[in-house]
């Protein structure tokens, strides 16, 4: 049974979220149309990114729900992305109109999609030419619409795929680009080296989907290991297409001579930075009140900029700082919005 989308109470760029049949992760994003199949959303993958159109099968809708966020309607609002024309969104009228473009196609499997161009559809079937992980094309392959869950288009994921392989494999610059793993953290950070002293690393960060985003420096005392990517592999390949070297010009401009001087241009420019500690499950954002020989004082806040309290952190425990990447950068855009209100 299809899902009732109640068109007289959502409209375009409602934030909704979309909980699919069997599947524990919901979907979240900018409602855009829906027709007697498809529900459309402009999705909100993290951190306030919008990252392409998810088309959702309505048979596989378990719940809708229109969320209420003040920040995330904010940012919305003032995103450069247009909202495409409706009439174009479902099939067969999306694929027909650019059948080289790459698409995901996301069944029963929560981490597993399949990755390539749409060949041929019908009112049963969609044929897909896939694409693998190492950009070969591998496989002819038939789904039945009625198993699809969702699809996604102009994604980033996809979208870097798509630059990859239309462009000349010798016009694709060589790029150092490093895996760092701290100590006792799950996650293993990557990125571009952007300077390094005796007490620190930054790294321009690469978070997702081979996509840059802010800058985040590493105490040296706690990394456990560091490699630098094979320039031979896919992933390091993609990265490097992808990686403008005006980034790394503009992370030259921070002061990381040594620990005081870093956060001492944090707190003289009065911009959120996000601290990492002994574990990955969470990190401390706000601003820095006070500077002292081996300790900051960071008033925090919460994920609606309000403030919590004050914390002094040593120096000494003090694994990771986030700085300038789209989570911060969109925390101080709505800070500044109701400062100028006030």
């Amino acid at each position: 049974m299809k899902k009732e989308i109640k068109g007289e109470n959502v409209t375009n760029k409602n934030l909704v979220t979309i909980k699919i049949k069997q599947r524990k992760e919901p979907i979240t994003g900018l409602y855009v149309n829906h027709d007697n199949n498809w529900v459309a959303v402009l999705e909100n993958t993290y951190d306030y990114v919008l990252d392409g159109y998810t088309f959702i099968n309505r048979e596989w809708i378990d719940h809708f729900h229109i969320e209420t966020d003040r920040i995330a309607d904010y940012i919305f609002s003032n995103s450069k992305w247009e909202l495409i024309n409706s009439t174009l969104l479902f099939p067969p009228a999306l694929f027909d109109k650019d059948k080289e473009k790459l698409v995901e196609i996301w069944q029963h499997k929560a981490h597993k999609f399949w990755l390539g161009e749409i060949k041929n559809i019908n009112e049963q079937y969609i044929t897909m030419r896939i694409l693998n992980k190492q950009a070969q094309w591998v496989e002819y392959k038939k789904f039945p619409l009625q198993k699809i869950r969702f699809f996604r288009v102009n994604t980033r994921y996809s979208c870097a795929y798509q630059k990859y392989i239309t462009t000349d494999s010798t016009k694709i610059p060589r790029l150092e680009i490093w895996e760092i793993k701290v100590n006792n953290h799950n996650e293993i950070y990557k990125g571009v080296v952007i300077q390094e002293n005796e007490e620190w690393i930054i790294l321009h960060q690469s978070q997702r989907d081979f996509n840059f985003d802010g800058y985040l420096f590493i105490n040296k005392n706690f990394i456990k290991q560091k490699n630098i990517v094979s320039t031979d592999r896919i992933s390091a390949k993609i990265l490097s297409l992808n990686y403008s070297p005006m980034w790394k010009y503009e992370g030259k401009g921070i002061d990381c001579t040594n620990t005081m001087h870093i956060f001492s241009t944090f707190m003289e420019k009065k911009e959120n930075i996000a601290i990492g500690l002994e574990s990955d499950d969470y990190i401390l954002v706000g601003k820095i009140a006070k500077l002292n020989r081996k300790s900051i004082v960071l008033n925090k806040i919460d994920e609606q900029t309000n403030f919590i309290q004050s914390q002094r952190i040593p120096f000494s425990k003090i694994r990771l700082i986030e700085y300038k990447n789209n989570y911060l950068t969109s925390l101080s855009k709505y800070e500044n919005l109701f400062a100028s209100i006030d």
